[in-house]
């Protein structure tokens, strides 16, 4: 499970703490994580988590601003479980 500061609205530059809570029953590693533009490329953010118990992560956030309205953020993870690789992303919810 993938969340930001209890869902709530974010704004452009300003942090916000993201979470990351996994459920695994072999070895788990991060292998990627970033913040990209899902609406139109704006290059991306990475991110670092550091674990907070035995299967929380956590990282801090921020996105850039942009001059549309319309611009769309996401979160991406890359991550292995017994080393197979899966993807979760999370479309940011911005004000």
């Amino acid at each position: 499970m993938l969340w930001v500061d209890d869902n709530l609205k974010l704004q452009a530059e300003s942090e916000f703490l993201i979470r990351l809570q996994v459920e695994q029953d072999g070895p788990f590693e991060i292998k990627s994580a970033k913040i990209d533009g899902k609406s139109m490329n704006m290059g991306y953010i990475p991110l670092f988590f550091s674990q907070l118990n035995k299967d929380t992560y956590i990282a801090q956030g921020i996105v850039g601003a942009c001059d549309t309205d319309d611009m769309v953020w996401q979160i991406v993870i890359d991550y292995s479980i017994d080393d197979v690789v899966k993807q979760i992303s999370l479309t940011l919810p911005m004000i």
